[in-house]
Protein backbone atom coordinates (compact mmCIF):
# COMPACT_ATOMS: atom_id res chain seq x y z
CA UNK A 1 0.00 0.00 0.00
CA UNK A 2 2.80 2.36 0.92
CA UNK A 3 4.75 1.60 -2.25
CA UNK A 4 1.80 2.05 -4.59
CA UNK A 5 0.75 5.27 -2.89
CA UNK A 6 4.23 6.79 -3.00
CA UNK A 7 4.70 5.75 -6.63
CA UNK A 8 1.39 7.43 -7.56
CA UNK A 9 2.46 10.63 -5.82
CA UNK A 10 5.85 10.74 -7.49
CA UNK A 11 4.41 10.07 -10.92
CA UNK A 12 1.65 12.65 -10.43
CA UNK A 13 -1.06 9.98 -10.87
CA UNK A 14 -2.83 11.48 -7.87
CA UNK A 15 -2.71 15.20 -7.00
CA UNK A 16 0.25 16.23 -4.90
CA UNK A 17 -1.79 18.38 -2.53
CA UNK A 18 -0.32 18.42 0.98
CA UNK A 19 -3.40 20.22 2.30
CA UNK A 20 -5.74 17.44 1.18
CA UNK A 21 -5.63 14.77 3.89
CA UNK A 22 -7.08 11.98 1.78
CA UNK A 23 -4.01 11.93 -0.45
CA UNK A 24 -1.74 10.96 2.38
CA UNK A 25 -4.31 9.25 4.62
CA UNK A 26 -2.49 5.96 4.12
CA UNK A 27 0.59 7.40 5.82
CA UNK A 28 -1.52 8.76 8.66
CA UNK A 29 -3.01 5.31 9.06
CA UNK A 30 0.36 3.56 9.34
CA UNK A 31 1.72 6.21 11.69
CA UNK A 32 -1.35 6.07 13.91
CA UNK A 33 -1.36 2.27 13.89
CA UNK A 34 2.21 2.26 15.14
CA UNK A 35 1.43 4.91 17.75
CA UNK A 36 -1.41 2.75 19.04
CA UNK A 37 0.80 -0.34 19.26
CA UNK A 38 3.59 1.53 21.03
CA UNK A 39 1.22 3.07 23.59
CA UNK A 40 -0.31 -0.32 24.26
CA UNK A 41 3.06 -2.06 24.69
CA UNK A 42 4.24 0.64 27.11
CA UNK A 43 1.24 0.00 29.35
CA UNK A 44 0.80 -3.78 29.08
CA UNK A 45 4.37 -5.02 28.57
CA UNK A 46 4.40 -7.18 31.71
CA UNK A 47 0.65 -7.83 31.86
CA UNK A 48 -0.60 -11.40 32.22
CA UNK A 49 -3.60 -10.45 30.09
CA UNK A 50 -1.56 -10.71 26.90
CA UNK A 51 -1.31 -14.33 25.69
CA UNK A 52 2.06 -13.87 23.98
CA UNK A 53 5.34 -12.08 24.62
CA UNK A 54 5.12 -8.50 23.43
CA UNK A 55 8.03 -7.21 21.33
CA UNK A 56 10.43 -4.93 23.13
CA UNK A 57 12.64 -3.82 20.27
CA UNK A 58 11.85 -1.76 17.19
CA UNK A 59 13.87 -2.01 13.99
CA UNK A 60 14.02 1.22 11.99
CA UNK A 61 15.14 1.04 8.36
CA UNK A 62 15.59 3.66 5.67
CA UNK A 63 12.54 3.47 3.42
CA UNK A 64 14.28 4.53 0.20
CA UNK A 65 17.98 4.08 -0.38
CA UNK A 66 18.66 7.18 -2.44
CA UNK A 67 22.33 6.25 -2.77
CA UNK A 68 21.46 3.58 -5.33
CA UNK A 69 22.79 4.34 -8.81
CA UNK A 70 20.25 5.99 -11.07
CA UNK A 71 17.57 6.52 -8.42
CA UNK A 72 17.42 10.25 -9.25
CA UNK A 73 16.26 9.39 -12.77
CA UNK A 74 13.19 7.66 -11.35
CA UNK A 75 12.15 10.71 -9.33
CA UNK A 76 12.54 13.70 -11.65
CA UNK A 77 12.61 14.15 -15.40
CA UNK A 78 16.07 14.63 -16.85
CA UNK A 79 15.19 17.97 -18.43
CA UNK A 80 14.06 19.54 -15.13
CA UNK A 81 16.13 21.99 -13.09
CA UNK A 82 15.70 19.84 -10.00
CA UNK A 83 17.16 16.79 -11.76
CA UNK A 84 20.36 18.66 -12.61
CA UNK A 85 20.70 19.90 -9.03
CA UNK A 86 19.86 16.55 -7.50
CA UNK A 87 22.26 14.68 -9.75
CA UNK A 88 25.14 16.88 -8.64
CA UNK A 89 24.19 16.51 -4.99
CA UNK A 90 23.82 12.73 -5.31
CA UNK A 91 27.33 12.37 -6.72
CA UNK A 92 28.83 14.31 -3.80
CA UNK A 93 26.87 12.51 -1.07
CA UNK A 94 27.59 9.05 -2.48
CA UNK A 95 31.29 9.60 -1.75
CA UNK A 96 30.77 10.96 1.74
CA UNK A 97 31.06 7.63 3.59
CA UNK A 98 34.63 7.18 2.30
CA UNK A 99 35.65 10.14 4.50
CA UNK A 100 34.91 8.02 7.59
CA UNK A 101 36.92 4.99 8.67
CA UNK A 102 35.14 3.46 11.72
CA UNK A 103 32.36 1.11 10.60
CA UNK A 104 29.83 2.66 12.98
CA UNK A 105 30.45 6.12 11.53
CA UNK A 106 30.10 4.74 8.00
CA UNK A 107 26.71 3.26 8.92
CA UNK A 108 25.61 6.50 10.59
CA UNK A 109 26.62 8.71 7.68
CA UNK A 110 24.67 6.46 5.27
CA UNK A 111 21.55 6.88 7.40
CA UNK A 112 22.12 10.64 7.76
CA UNK A 113 22.63 11.10 4.00
CA UNK A 114 19.49 9.13 3.17
CA UNK A 115 17.40 11.11 5.67
CA UNK A 116 18.83 14.36 4.27
CA UNK A 117 18.01 13.32 0.68
CA UNK A 118 14.61 12.02 1.75
CA UNK A 119 13.75 15.40 3.23
CA UNK A 120 14.90 17.27 0.10
CA UNK A 121 12.88 15.02 -2.21
CA UNK A 122 9.88 15.15 0.12
CA UNK A 123 10.16 18.95 0.12
CA UNK A 124 10.41 19.22 -3.67
CA UNK A 125 7.58 16.78 -4.36
CA UNK A 126 5.34 18.57 -1.87
CA UNK A 127 4.94 21.52 -4.24
CA UNK A 128 3.17 21.46 -7.60
CA UNK A 129 5.73 23.73 -9.28
CA UNK A 130 8.97 22.64 -7.69
CA UNK A 131 11.19 24.18 -10.37
CA UNK A 132 9.53 27.60 -10.06
CA UNK A 133 9.41 27.52 -6.27
CA UNK A 134 12.98 26.42 -5.94
CA UNK A 135 14.69 29.25 -7.75
CA UNK A 136 16.75 30.01 -4.64
CA UNK A 137 18.53 26.62 -4.93
CA UNK A 138 19.55 27.06 -1.32
CA UNK A 139 19.32 23.42 -0.34
CA UNK A 140 21.87 22.70 -3.08
CA UNK A 141 24.08 25.72 -2.53
CA UNK A 142 27.75 24.81 -2.14
CA UNK A 143 26.82 21.13 -2.50
CA UNK A 144 30.26 20.37 -3.93
CA UNK A 145 31.79 21.47 -0.62
CA UNK A 146 29.87 18.98 1.54
CA UNK A 147 32.51 16.64 2.96
CA UNK A 148 31.22 15.84 6.44
CA UNK A 149 28.19 15.48 8.68
CA UNK A 150 28.73 19.03 9.95
CA UNK A 151 28.51 20.38 6.37
CA UNK A 152 25.08 18.80 5.96
CA UNK A 153 23.86 20.48 9.15
CA UNK A 154 25.23 23.84 7.97
CA UNK A 155 23.40 23.44 4.65
CA UNK A 156 20.09 22.87 6.46
CA UNK A 157 20.72 25.80 8.80
CA UNK A 158 21.41 28.15 5.86
CA UNK A 159 18.18 27.21 4.18
CA UNK A 160 16.29 27.50 7.46
CA UNK A 161 17.71 30.97 8.03
CA UNK A 162 16.70 32.05 4.51
CA UNK A 163 13.18 30.70 4.73
CA UNK A 164 12.61 32.47 8.08
CA UNK A 165 13.39 35.82 6.40
CA UNK A 166 11.83 35.35 2.95
CA UNK A 167 9.30 32.51 3.07
CA UNK A 168 8.15 32.71 6.68
CA UNK A 169 6.54 29.28 6.74
CA UNK A 170 6.24 28.24 10.40
CA UNK A 171 5.45 24.64 9.52
CA UNK A 172 8.55 24.38 7.31
CA UNK A 173 10.65 26.02 10.03
CA UNK A 174 9.51 23.37 12.52
CA UNK A 175 10.27 20.61 10.02
CA UNK A 176 13.80 21.93 9.46
CA UNK A 177 14.41 22.36 13.20
CA UNK A 178 13.29 18.77 13.80
CA UNK A 179 15.39 17.52 10.89
CA UNK A 180 18.53 18.90 12.55
CA UNK A 181 17.52 17.38 15.91
CA UNK A 182 16.83 14.01 14.27
CA UNK A 183 20.19 13.95 12.49
CA UNK A 184 21.93 14.91 15.75
CA UNK A 185 20.26 12.01 17.57
CA UNK A 186 21.39 9.60 14.85
CA UNK A 187 24.94 10.99 14.81
CA UNK A 188 25.21 10.75 18.61
CA UNK A 189 24.42 7.00 18.68
CA UNK A 190 27.46 5.22 20.13
CA UNK A 191 26.23 1.59 20.44
CA UNK A 192 27.24 1.49 24.12
CA UNK A 193 23.66 2.39 25.01
CA UNK A 194 21.57 -0.72 24.22
CA UNK A 195 18.37 1.34 24.34
CA UNK A 196 19.34 2.80 20.96
CA UNK A 197 22.06 1.40 18.70
CA UNK A 198 22.86 0.67 15.05
CA UNK A 199 23.16 -2.82 13.58
CA UNK A 200 23.63 -3.73 9.90
CA UNK A 201 22.56 -0.25 8.81
CA UNK A 202 19.34 -0.26 10.86
CA UNK A 203 18.53 1.65 14.04
CA UNK A 204 17.41 -0.50 16.97
CA UNK A 205 15.25 1.01 19.71
CA UNK A 206 14.22 -0.60 22.98
CA UNK A 207 10.66 0.49 23.81
CA UNK A 208 10.02 -1.23 27.15
CA UNK A 209 8.34 1.22 29.51
CA UNK A 210 11.38 1.30 31.81
CA UNK A 211 13.65 2.15 28.86
CA UNK A 212 11.29 4.39 26.91
CA UNK A 213 13.14 7.73 27.13
CA UNK A 214 15.42 7.13 24.13
CA UNK A 215 12.49 5.98 22.04
CA UNK A 216 10.22 8.86 23.02
CA UNK A 217 12.89 11.40 22.08
CA UNK A 218 13.64 9.78 18.72
CA UNK A 219 10.06 9.06 17.69
CA UNK A 220 8.73 12.43 18.85
CA UNK A 221 11.31 14.32 16.77
CA UNK A 222 10.87 12.04 13.76
CA UNK A 223 7.10 12.55 13.52
CA UNK A 224 7.64 16.29 13.29
CA UNK A 225 10.24 16.02 10.53
CA UNK A 226 8.76 14.69 7.28
CA UNK A 227 6.19 16.61 5.23
CA UNK A 228 4.23 13.83 3.51
CA UNK A 229 6.54 10.87 2.93
CA UNK A 230 8.00 9.21 6.03
CA UNK A 231 11.73 8.44 5.83
CA UNK A 232 11.72 5.23 7.85
CA UNK A 233 10.04 1.84 7.90
CA UNK A 234 9.30 0.43 11.38
CA UNK A 235 9.01 -3.25 12.16
CA UNK A 236 8.93 -5.40 15.26
CA UNK A 237 11.46 -8.12 15.83
CA UNK A 238 10.44 -11.72 16.54
CA UNK A 239 6.68 -11.35 16.09
CA UNK A 240 4.56 -13.64 13.94
CA UNK A 241 1.75 -12.50 11.66
CA UNK A 242 -0.80 -13.96 14.09
CA UNK A 243 0.71 -12.14 17.06
CA UNK A 244 0.80 -8.95 15.00
CA UNK A 245 -2.91 -9.39 14.21
CA UNK A 246 -3.68 -9.76 17.93
CA UNK A 247 -1.47 -6.77 18.73
CA UNK A 248 -3.48 -4.70 16.23
CA UNK A 249 -6.75 -5.76 17.85
CA UNK A 250 -5.53 -5.07 21.39
CA UNK A 251 -3.95 -1.71 20.57
CA UNK A 252 -6.94 -0.43 18.57
CA UNK A 253 -9.38 -1.17 21.37
CA UNK A 254 -7.00 0.22 23.96
CA UNK A 255 -6.70 3.46 21.97
CA UNK A 256 -10.47 3.96 22.17
CA UNK A 257 -10.47 3.94 25.95
CA UNK A 258 -8.64 7.27 26.14
CA UNK A 259 -9.48 8.68 22.73
CA UNK A 260 -10.80 12.24 22.93
CA UNK A 261 -13.44 11.52 20.28
CA UNK A 262 -14.78 8.32 21.79
CA UNK A 263 -13.31 7.68 25.24
CA UNK A 264 -15.31 10.34 27.05
CA UNK A 265 -18.53 9.37 25.27
CA UNK A 266 -18.52 5.66 26.09
CA UNK A 267 -21.79 4.75 27.80
CA UNK A 268 -22.88 1.98 30.11
CA UNK A 269 -23.69 -0.42 27.27
CA UNK A 270 -21.14 -0.98 24.53
CA UNK A 271 -21.50 -3.05 21.36
CA UNK A 272 -18.22 -4.19 19.81
CA UNK A 273 -18.15 -5.39 16.19
CA UNK A 274 -15.23 -7.50 14.93
CA UNK A 275 -15.13 -8.69 11.31
CA UNK A 276 -13.09 -11.90 10.97
CA UNK A 277 -10.69 -11.02 13.77
CA UNK A 278 -9.30 -14.58 13.73
CA UNK A 279 -8.48 -14.45 10.02
CA UNK A 280 -4.65 -14.62 10.23
CA UNK A 281 -4.43 -16.66 13.39
CA UNK A 282 -2.91 -20.11 13.81
CA UNK A 283 -5.56 -22.71 14.84
CA UNK A 284 -4.14 -22.66 18.37
CA UNK A 285 -4.80 -18.89 18.57
CA UNK A 286 -8.25 -19.34 16.98
CA UNK A 287 -9.06 -21.82 19.74
CA UNK A 288 -8.17 -19.15 22.33
CA UNK A 289 -9.70 -16.18 20.46
CA UNK A 290 -13.05 -15.96 22.30
CA UNK A 291 -11.43 -16.31 25.74
CA UNK A 292 -8.84 -13.67 24.82
CA UNK A 293 -11.62 -11.19 24.00
CA UNK A 294 -13.64 -12.04 27.11
CA UNK A 295 -10.59 -11.68 29.38
CA UNK A 296 -9.20 -8.52 27.79
CA UNK A 297 -12.06 -6.24 26.74
CA UNK A 298 -13.84 -5.93 30.15
CA UNK A 299 -10.52 -4.93 31.73
CA UNK A 300 -9.62 -2.11 29.35
CA UNK A 301 -13.20 -0.82 29.12
CA UNK A 302 -13.73 -1.22 32.89
CA UNK A 303 -16.79 -3.18 33.96
CA UNK A 304 -17.76 -0.47 36.43
CA UNK A 305 -17.87 3.26 35.74
CA UNK A 306 -19.29 6.14 37.81
CA UNK A 307 -21.18 3.79 40.09
CA UNK A 308 -22.94 1.73 37.41
CA UNK A 309 -21.96 -1.56 35.81
CA UNK A 310 -20.97 -1.38 32.17
CA UNK A 311 -22.02 -4.20 29.87
CA UNK A 312 -20.25 -5.31 26.71
CA UNK A 313 -21.77 -7.17 23.79
CA UNK A 314 -19.34 -8.64 21.27
CA UNK A 315 -20.54 -9.47 17.77
CA UNK A 316 -17.98 -11.07 15.49
CA UNK A 317 -17.93 -12.93 12.19
CA UNK A 318 -15.79 -15.93 11.31
CA UNK A 319 -15.42 -18.52 8.58
CA UNK A 320 -13.77 -20.97 10.96
CA UNK A 321 -15.57 -23.60 13.07
CA UNK A 322 -12.94 -23.36 15.81
CA UNK A 323 -14.33 -20.32 17.72
CA UNK A 324 -17.83 -21.83 17.43
CA UNK A 325 -17.00 -24.42 20.11
CA UNK A 326 -16.87 -21.54 22.64
CA UNK A 327 -20.32 -20.23 21.69
CA UNK A 328 -23.78 -21.34 22.75
CA UNK A 329 -26.02 -22.28 19.83
CA UNK A 330 -28.54 -19.54 20.60
CA UNK A 331 -25.74 -16.98 20.44
CA UNK A 332 -24.72 -18.15 16.99
CA UNK A 333 -26.17 -17.21 13.60
CA UNK A 334 -25.23 -19.31 10.56
CA UNK A 335 -25.33 -17.68 7.14
CA UNK A 336 -25.30 -19.86 4.05
CA UNK A 337 -25.03 -18.86 0.42
CA UNK A 338 -27.56 -20.76 -1.72
CA UNK A 339 -29.51 -20.35 -4.94
CA UNK A 340 -33.23 -19.76 -5.18
CA UNK A 341 -35.61 -21.50 -7.57
CA UNK A 342 -34.56 -19.10 -10.34
CA UNK A 343 -30.87 -19.84 -9.88
CA UNK A 344 -30.11 -16.48 -8.26
CA UNK A 345 -27.60 -16.41 -5.42
CA UNK A 346 -29.00 -15.56 -2.00
CA UNK A 347 -27.90 -15.64 1.63
CA UNK A 348 -30.12 -17.42 4.12
CA UNK A 349 -30.07 -17.58 7.93
CA UNK A 350 -29.95 -21.04 9.48
CA UNK A 351 -30.77 -22.16 13.00
CA UNK A 352 -27.82 -24.53 13.28
CA UNK A 353 -25.21 -26.45 11.34
CA UNK A 354 -26.33 -29.06 8.83
CA UNK A 355 -25.61 -32.12 10.99
CA UNK A 356 -24.41 -30.79 14.36
CA UNK A 357 -27.13 -29.08 16.39
CA UNK A 358 -25.12 -27.93 19.42
CA UNK A 359 -21.87 -25.96 19.15
CA UNK A 360 -20.81 -25.19 22.74
CA UNK A 361 -17.95 -27.46 23.89
CA UNK A 362 -18.37 -29.52 20.72
CA UNK A 363 -15.35 -31.32 19.35
CA UNK A 364 -13.67 -28.99 16.84
CA UNK A 365 -13.09 -31.88 14.42
CA UNK A 366 -16.81 -32.68 14.57
CA UNK A 367 -17.70 -29.08 13.80
CA UNK A 368 -15.20 -28.96 10.95
CA UNK A 369 -16.58 -32.16 9.42
CA UNK A 370 -20.06 -30.62 9.23
CA UNK A 371 -20.95 -30.01 5.59
CA UNK A 372 -21.83 -26.40 6.49
CA UNK A 373 -18.09 -25.68 6.68
CA UNK A 374 -16.55 -28.27 4.37
CA UNK A 375 -18.36 -30.14 1.62
CA UNK A 376 -16.98 -33.37 0.15
CA UNK A 377 -15.07 -34.63 3.19
CA UNK A 378 -11.97 -33.46 5.01
CA UNK A 379 -9.34 -34.70 2.55
CA UNK A 380 -7.64 -32.13 0.34
CA UNK A 381 -8.97 -32.00 -3.21
CA UNK A 382 -5.62 -32.94 -4.78
CA UNK A 383 -5.19 -36.00 -2.52
CA UNK A 384 -8.82 -36.96 -3.05
CA UNK A 385 -8.37 -36.83 -6.83
CA UNK A 386 -5.25 -39.05 -6.67
CA UNK A 387 -7.02 -41.63 -4.49
CA UNK A 388 -10.00 -41.66 -6.87
CA UNK A 389 -7.60 -42.41 -9.71
CA UNK A 390 -6.12 -45.35 -7.76
CA UNK A 391 -9.57 -46.74 -6.90
CA UNK A 392 -10.72 -46.36 -10.51
CA UNK A 393 -7.69 -48.27 -11.86
CA UNK A 394 -8.10 -51.04 -9.28
CA UNK A 395 -11.85 -51.47 -9.87
CA UNK A 396 -11.49 -51.44 -13.66
CA UNK A 397 -8.52 -53.83 -13.40
CA UNK A 398 -6.38 -51.69 -15.68
CA UNK A 399 -3.06 -53.26 -16.62
CA UNK A 400 -0.12 -51.32 -15.24
CA UNK A 401 3.59 -51.60 -15.79
CA UNK A 402 5.83 -52.74 -12.95
CA UNK A 403 6.97 -49.14 -12.39
CA UNK A 404 3.37 -47.82 -12.32
CA UNK A 405 2.38 -50.55 -9.85
CA UNK A 406 5.32 -49.69 -7.62
CA UNK A 407 4.42 -45.98 -7.67
CA UNK A 408 0.82 -46.86 -6.77
CA UNK A 409 1.99 -49.05 -3.88
CA UNK A 410 4.28 -46.30 -2.55
CA UNK A 411 1.47 -43.74 -2.73
CA UNK A 412 -0.93 -46.02 -0.85
CA UNK A 413 1.70 -46.42 1.90
CA UNK A 414 1.76 -42.62 2.24
CA UNK A 415 -1.98 -42.38 3.05
CA UNK A 416 -2.39 -41.02 6.58
CA UNK A 417 -5.91 -42.30 7.31
CA UNK A 418 -5.37 -45.90 8.57
CA UNK A 419 -8.76 -47.36 7.62
CA UNK A 420 -8.53 -45.96 4.10
CA UNK A 421 -4.94 -47.11 3.78
CA UNK A 422 -5.75 -50.71 4.81
CA UNK A 423 -8.70 -50.89 2.41
CA UNK A 424 -6.67 -49.55 -0.53
CA UNK A 425 -3.83 -51.98 0.21
CA UNK A 426 -6.34 -54.86 0.33
CA UNK A 427 -7.76 -53.83 -3.06
CA UNK A 428 -4.21 -53.58 -4.43
CA UNK A 429 -3.28 -57.07 -3.17
CA UNK A 430 -6.50 -58.56 -4.53
CA UNK A 431 -5.85 -57.06 -7.95
CA UNK A 432 -2.17 -57.85 -8.36
CA UNK A 433 -0.17 -60.90 -7.36
CA UNK A 434 2.53 -59.64 -5.05
CA UNK A 435 6.01 -60.33 -6.30
CA UNK A 436 8.73 -61.46 -3.94
CA UNK A 437 10.06 -58.04 -2.91
CA UNK A 438 6.58 -56.82 -2.03
CA UNK A 439 5.97 -59.94 0.08
CA UNK A 440 9.28 -59.40 1.86
CA UNK A 441 8.44 -55.75 2.53
CA UNK A 442 5.16 -56.71 4.20
CA UNK A 443 6.73 -59.49 6.25
CA UNK A 444 9.56 -57.22 7.45
CA UNK A 445 7.09 -54.52 8.50
CA UNK A 446 4.97 -57.04 10.41
CA UNK A 447 8.06 -58.36 12.20
CA UNK A 448 9.39 -54.83 12.78
CA UNK A 449 12.68 -55.57 11.04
Amino acid sequence: INGDFENNLQNRIIPNDKNNAKYHAVYNYFTNEFDRQISFIHKFYNSKLIPFELPNELTISIRNNYLNIGVEEKIFQKDSITYVLLYELFQVLKKLEFNYKPDLEKQKIRIVVNVYLSFIIDFLLSYQSADEFFETKLLFENSKKISSYQDIIKSIERFNSYQKKHISNDDLKNKLDNLILLLDVIWDINNDNKNIYIEHGDIKLNIESKNSEAFNIFYGIYKGTYIIRPFFDFRWRNISSGEKALLNIFSRFHSLTNNELFGKELKGNIIILIDEGDLYLHPEWQKRFVKILIDFLPVIFESKRNGFKRTLQIIFTTNSPIPASDLLSYNTIFLENTKDENGKSQTIVKDSLNEQKETFAANIHTLLSDSFFVKGGLIGDFASEKLDEIIDKLIKRIDLSKEERENMRKLIHQVGEPVLKIKLMQMYNDRYNLDIHERLDNIEKELGI
